[in-house]
This record gives C-alpha cells, sequence and structure tokens, in this order.
C-alpha cells in the first residue's frame, strides 16, 4: 500500500465584462426596391451580460417593415422581439419572419437571459424604400446592457436612379457550322441576344439592329 498526491493549481480570472456594438446598412438604393440594415451586440468578456437589448428607430423613406433573419451566427434561444406601437411595446413574437405593423416607431430585441461570454444578439431589418430621388434615408439603432454603456449608430442610404447593365451579344448561323467563311449567293442568319445582367428588373426595352450596306 502507499500513496500518492497530485494538486492542480487554479488561477481565479477576475470579472471583466465587455460589449461591442455595430450596425450595418445599404449605401443605395433604388425607391420601391428592399432596403436592409443589420445590429450586432456582443459580449466579449468573460463573465454574463443580463438584458441586452437592441432598438432600431424606423426611418421615414421605407415602408412595409420587416424583422428577418440573415446569416445569424449567435444563439437565437430566449429572445423576443417587439414594436413600439401608439406609446407602448408590443409582443410580435420570438422567431423571425416577423411583421412589423403599420404606425410602429421602433424595433427591438432583447435577451430573457443573461447573455454568455462569446455570444450576442442580431437584430434584422428589411424594408420597402420610398424615397424621392437624391433623398438620403437615415436609420440608428441603439444598445443597452446591464453595466455597459450605451451605444447608438447610424447609416445613411441615398436613393439613387434606377440602373441596369444589359449584355448584348450578336452571333453569326451558317447552314455549315463547320464552316468560317461565307460567299456570294451563301444564306445566313444574325441572331442577337439581350439580357439584364444587373440592376433593376425592365418591363420592357427595345434593341435595333443596324444592317449593313447591300
Amino acid at each position: 500500500t502507499g500513496t500518492d498526491d497530485d494538486s492542480v493549481d487554479v488561477t481565479f480570472a477576475a470579472p471583466n465584462p465587455a460589449t461591442t456594438f455595430d450596425k450595418e446598412g445599404m449605401t443605395q438604393v433604388v425607391a420601391g426596391q428592399e432596403i436592409r440594415w443589420t445590429l450586432r451586440g456582443a459580449n466579449t468578456g468573460n463573465t454574463a451580460i443580463a438584458n441586452m437589448t437592441l432598438t432600431d428607430t424606423l426611418p421615414s423613406g421605407a415602408i412595409n417593415f420587416r424583422l428577418v433573419a440573415f446569416q445569424y451566427t449567435y444563439n437565437i434561444a430566449d429572445v423576443v422581439y417587439e414594436a413600439f406601437v401608439g406609446g407602448s411595446w408590443q409582443t410580435l413574437g420570438t422567431n423571425l419572419p416577423q411583421v412589423v405593423p403599420v404606425g410602429a416607431t421602433q424595433v427591438r430585441v432583447r435577451k430573457t437571459i443573461p447573455i454568455q461570454p462569446g455570444d450576442g444578439l442580431l437584430l434584422g431589418i428589411a424594408a420597402t424604400a420610398t424615397g424621392a430621388v437624391g433623398s438620403t434615408i437615415t436609420n440608428c439603432g441603439a444598445f443597452s446592457a446591464d453595466g455597459q454603456p450605451d451605444g447608438t449608430d447610424c447609416t445613411d442610404t441615398t436613393v439613387t436612379e434606377p440602373n441596369t447593365t444589359i449584355a448584348v451579344s450578336k452571333l453569326t448561323s451558317l447552314a455549315d457550322p463547320s464552316a468560317t467563311a461565307v460567299k456570294p449567293g451563301d444564306e445566313f442568319d444574325w441572331v442577337l441576344l439581350a439580357a439584364p445582367s444587373s440592376g433593376v428588373p425592365l418591363t420592357s426595352f427595345d434593341f435595333v439592329d443596324l444592317l449593313p450596306p447591300q
């Protein structure tokens, strides 16, 4: 028989609560098209943070607001989505997407339990831009949490003219696919191709072919 002793040293780290907050938005949008914003709050410290809340003040120049899930990288359990309507906060639900009631002036998401280190909150908002060309849609968000400084961040989106890029190509179709030239009297076809490659969807467009001298 015998005795074997062993020990382990454990160092206790001092609590270091810390958070970050940022807001992202589109720099340009065409009236009638969708505009999106994202608010992020994160626990970057080494202790749990209670009552983290992200609040967005809905801007003018947009309608049909929705709360949507973009690339959610945080734990979405134990969150509540709310809208400020008629002077009070109303619960929208605990999942996404959510339609924001007409007349709401703010939306928010809050965690109902403390957020652990490395976790956070994300609030995604989508709407339809209605501002006049050249106007600016300014959207501001706010962050709050127990024991942490409040934060605010705003983004500006400029309403621009519709702009669409059209890809155009022209091909020659010969009776003999292996032929590379024609001689007098031969028949051949030209094929014109045109399609939008980026930008705003088109309802119609015209293109003209200039016939060569005969």
